[in-house]
This record gives C-alpha cells, sequence and structure tokens, in this order.
C-alpha cells in the first residue's frame, strides 16, 4: 500500500507540473502574438534587434535635439537680456 500511495503523490506532482508548465506555454503563446500585434516581431531575438534599432533612434534623436537646443539658446541668448 505504501507504493500506492508514493506513486499517488509523484502522479499529482505530475500533474501540477505539466498545468504549470501548460500554463506557462500559454502565457508565452500570447505574449508571442503581443510582440508580433505591437512591433511586427514574430521571435525574441528578432525582437531585440528592434529594440536595439529603435534605442539607437533615440539616443540619435535625442543627440540631434539637445544640438538643436544649444543652438537655438546660442543664438538667441543675447536676445533675452
Amino acid at each position: 500500500m505504501q507504493k500506492l500511495d508514493r506513486y499517488l503523490q509523484i502522479e499529482k506532482k505530475v500533474e501540477a507540473a505539466q498545468q504549470e508548465a501548460d500554463q506557462a506555454e500559454g502565457a508565452i503563446s500570447e505574449l508571442m502574438k503581443q510582440l508580433k500585434k505591437d512591433f511586427g516581431c514574430s521571435s525574441l531575438s528578432e525582437a531585440k534587434r528592434e529594440r536595439k534599432k529603435l534605442k539607437k533612434q533615440a539616443e540619435e534623436s535625442k543627440a540631434a535635439f539637445e544640438k538643436a537646443l544649444d543652438d537655438f539658446e546660442e543664438k538667441w541668448s543675447d536676445e533675452s537680456d
């Protein structure tokens, strides 16, 4: 009887682990759908490349803005006095 109890315990643990795995798989599937919808990426590596590209664009835009602001301030700083 002890072996049967041990078997049933193991079976319950396996079923619980399978449910967790199924839930995780479903969550991953939903996240991948959202990634495809929002960014047009069909894989995590593609999303990382897109993230890197967007980060570079943001840095370039920030640098261009800061330069334009500096130029503006330099040009118009005498006008405010």
